[in-house]
């Protein structure tokens, strides 16, 4: 029996005569997002043209560049803090006069740092994992016989283009106004412009975000893959006799019979049962597969998803406490609404980059479940062969039960945007009461 291309790389590398992969192929949004990522210094990454788009490895003197410049990047936000904690309380711009308002610059500041500089330190690992994480799901893909859609990868990349473009508007407008309150004022410019360090952190922690989403969206295509074929055999036809025709002719690719039209999921086609065992184990070799590269990815960016949370949860409480004080300081619309309510539908975007990808993903698994069960109450009773098949799939769904975590603790999906929404409001409402007894 011939090996499908994925089955034929899991026998090279289970007998090990094969290097591990140094590069791949990437096309679309993610190869864009990856191109800006490695212009901006958070992606160490060499693109070479490709017919199907760019291939990419990992590039070392990139790497080197990238740490150093992070490094000064935090020497200047640790400075910019310093120097502004040192002037005179009522001159100072960030930092405040009261303790707390000097604690949350000082965690604010961190966290985002934190975010750009895991990033960045570990960006070498991240992208070698990266690259043997998409070759094999493009052995996945074609084991699958999954080309994506064009369509979906031109949305993709409008999508990714105004995100980072409003970002960076947003960014520009909220340096301006700052730069511009500190003229006023007179206090010290320099250290605005230390604070610089501040957008371009943050903005490299929505780069490194930007991969993590598209890598999953990546993944949920193959989990879709997996359940429109498992569709596609509810509806098959079981033609009478065990073996016939497997001696003479190799498994048939149901997948792609011509007489099949896979745009029409419910209409029939006919395979032996052992066509259809074949397919099965296919499937199911693809399911534990994608299980296994979802378990890697958590191990990968485990920290850096959870400091993205820890920062989105920070910014969505404080961004609508600090609107409403400036509401009741009598500022102009712009700094009053505009600005605060352009960041508050930054970080709820962040926060959704983060979590919606991973719940449709685990959303698919969960479809695989019900599909299989569909599939094995209809065919599991006319074949012994494909019912032992279809009772090892259901076996593997649940026990290769994996789901994207933060390091183990939260589980991404929307429970946990609706756990954090409830949080942020119950803090506002805190704040707000804090405030209104100060005020008296």
């Amino acid at each position: 029996m011939e090996l499908t291309p994925f089955q034929e790389s899991e026998k090279q590398s289970s007998y090990g005569y094969r290097d591990p992969p140094t590069e791949c192929l990437v096309g679309g949004a993610l190869s864009l997002v990856l191109r800006i990522s490695r212009c901006a210094g958070v992606a160490p990454l060499k693109f070479t043209a490709a017919d199907a788009g760019w291939r990419i490895a990992v590039s070392p003197p990139l790497d080197v560049y990238q740490r150093v410049f992070i490094t000064a990047l935090n020497f200047v936000g640790l400075a910019a803090l310093i120097l502004d904690f040192r002037e005179d309380p009522s001159k100072r711009i960030r930092v405040g006069e009261s303790t707390v308002t000097t604690f949350v610059c000082i965690a604010d500041l961190t966290l985002v740092l934190a975010i750009a500089s895991l990033a960045v330190y570990r960006g070498s690992a991240r992208m070698e994992k990266l690259i043997r994480l998409l070759r094999d799901l493009q052995k996945i893909n074609a084991d699958l016989n999954n080309t994506g859609c064009k369509k979906m990868e031109k949305i993709s990349v409008i999508a990714v283009t105004s995100i980072l473009l409003s970002t960076l508007m947003v960014q520009f407008a909220d340096a301006y106004m700052w730069f511009k309150y500190c003229i006023d004022k007179g206090y010290n410019w320099s250290i605005m412009i230390m604070y610089s360090s501040y957008y371009i952190g943050n903005y490299l922690g929505l780069l490194a975000l930007l991969q993590w989403g598209f890598v999953t969206l990546a993944v949920h295509d193959a989990a879709v893959a997996v359940n429109q074929h498992l569709l596609r055999l509810h509806h098959v036809k079981l033609k009478a006799g065990e073996t016939a025709m497997l001696e003479v002719k190799p498994v048939v690719d149901c997948f792609t019979e011509r007489h099949y039209d896979i745009t029409l999921p419910g209409s029939d086609f006919a395979a032996y049962p052992l066509q259809v065992q074949s397919m099965v184990r296919r499937l199911a070799s693809s399911y534990g597969h994608i299980g296994e590269l979802m378990r890697q990815m958590n191990e990968t960016n485990g920290t850096i998803i959870m400091a993205i949370l820890m920062a989105a949860f920070l910014h969505l409480v404080l961004t609508p406490y600090y609107m409403f004080l400036i509401l009741n300081s009598g500022n102009t619309l712009l700094n009053a609404m505009v600005l605060p309510l352009s960041w508050i539908f930054l970080h709820i975007t962040v926060l959704l980059l983060t979590v919606e990808p991973c719940h449709w993903t685990q959303e698919q698994r969960e479809t695989t479940k019900f599909l299989l069960s569909r599939v094995t109450v209809r065919l599991a009773p006319q074949s012994t062969l494909l019912a032992r098949e279809l009772k090892q799939f259901a076996k593997q769904t649940v026990l290769s039960n994996v789901k994207f975590s933060a390091l183990g603790v939260l589980t991404l999906g929307r429970p946990l945007v609706a756990s954090m929404l409830g949080g942020v409001a119950t803090y506002l409402v805190i704040l707000m009461q804090f405030h209104a007894l100060t005020a008296h």
